[in-house]
This record gives structure tokens, sequence and C-alpha cells, in this order.
């Protein structure tokens, strides 16, 4: 499990469902940690992608992490609350975008940015977010049960590449496909500022940044209206 083998299952991807459908492109979104994706593969294969859809952009991984860290010990110091503090102290700046313990460091920030509210607008929104996974009726329950094995072992394998490798800013200057970037303002899993300094020096045919001000890192599923506009947009223009 690599981050090119996931880049060239998706390109794999892209060649099916234009055949399938019997179309010559079309429009790509990524969420997360599926923008690296999406950027990777909108540079392979330009030709079949009417646009890109980057929804919570990773732009700088290793910078990221430690914007998203620094802020949760600071609003935690804000409000005076003591375990966190500890746990964020005890657990260290990240280090290329890693955190020390692996991912049950990673795990243990990520933990107190939700509580905090650096994941979405609203802290409780996190919660069933999650069970959603659960409750979902496209994935069997066998895929369920190994949801969290599965997503700890794919951290294990990317994690470290992705924070040595993945700069936007440094590595993809141009794309030759409209860009649309879509971003919450509470967001500091993918921090604002980064997304704005990717999306004013990228050259591509047209760009957008549309930023929804009472979400965060799931702007799409926190405000699921705005986010299908946007898309509709797309695929209309």
């Amino acid at each position: 499990l690599t981050l090119e083998r996931l880049v060239l299952d998706g390109v794999e991807l892209v060649e099916l469902v234009c055949k399938e459908l019997g179309v010559e492109r079309v429009v790509l979104v990524g969420h997360s940690f599926g923008t690296v994706l999406g950027v990777l593969m909108a540079q392979r294969v330009a030709a079949r992608i009417r646009a890109y859809v980057g929804a919570a952009q990773v732009v700088r991984w290793a910078e990221q992490e430690e914007l998203g860290y620094d802020w949760a010990l600071a609003e935690a110091r804000r409000r005076g609350q003591v375990r966190a503090i500890e746990a964020l102290e005890g657990l260290g700046r990240p280090v290329q975008g890693s955190y020390a313990g692996g991912v049950r460091g990673l795990e243990t920030e990520r933990r107190w940015l939700a509580r905090l509210g650096g994941v979405s607008g609203e802290p409780s929104f996190v919660l069933g977010f999650v069970l959603s996974t659960f409750t979902c009726v496209d994935y069997p329950l066998t895929a369920k049960l190994r949801y969290a094995r599965a997503m700890r072992r794919s951290l294990e394998c990317l994690w470290a590449d992705l924070g040595r490798r993945v700069d936007l800013v440094r590595d993809v200057r141009t794309l030759d496909v409209p860009v649309v970037l879509y971003a919450g303002r509470r967001d500091h899993i993918t921090d604002l500022s980064l997304i704005e300094l990717w999306h004013a020096t990228i050259e591509a045919p047209e760009k957008r940044l549309e930023v929804v001000d009472d979400a965060g890192h799931l702007a799409p599923f926190e405000a699921p209206d705005r986010f299908a506009a946007c898309l509709e947009r797309v695929r209309v223009t």
C-alpha cells in the first residue's frame, strides 16, 4: 500500500468510469487525504478531468500538522483544559508531520482537536459523522467491523511518507484543469491559510475558492446543500 499505488488505482478507475458511462471527462472530487490523490490523478490524466474539486484540501502535510497541533494546545490553554494540555504537551509537536508514538500519537492529537472544536463547526457533529460509517447502507457489515483496524493499518503504511513528500506549493504550481476548492473556516486539520496560499499560487484554466464560515474539516457533510450546489455549478459550466 503506497501513495503511488493508490494514484494508479484512481487513474484506472477514471478510465473505467469514462468507458462505462460513455463520456470523455469526469468531475474529480476529493476530500481530505483524497485531495492528495485527486491532485496527483489530475496531473496524470488531465484530458479525462473536466474539473477538480478539493474539499478540505491538503497543501503542505507536515506544516498542516504543526498548525493543527499548535492550535489545539493554544485552545486548550485558553480554556484551561488541564487534561488536554497534559496530553498534548506530553505528545509533543509533530516532526515532519509525524507524532511521537506513531499512529497512537496521531489519534491522541485528533481526539483533542475534535473536542476543542478544530474538526467541525459543532464538535458534537464529529460523533455523528463517525457513527454514520456504521449506519451507511452502502457498505457490508464485514467492512464496517474492519474499518478501525483498516484505517490504522493504512495510516501505518502511508503517514510518514506523506509528511515528507506532500507540498503542493512546492511541487504543483500548475494544473491543466479547472480547480475548485471548498473549505471550512474552522478546519484545523487542513488549515485555511495553506489552502488560500495554494489557491493564490496555482495556475489553472479557472480556479475558485469557496469558504464555509461555520464549518470545519467536514464541511461537505456539515453543509451538504451548499456543497451539492457547488458541485452543480461545476457540472453545468
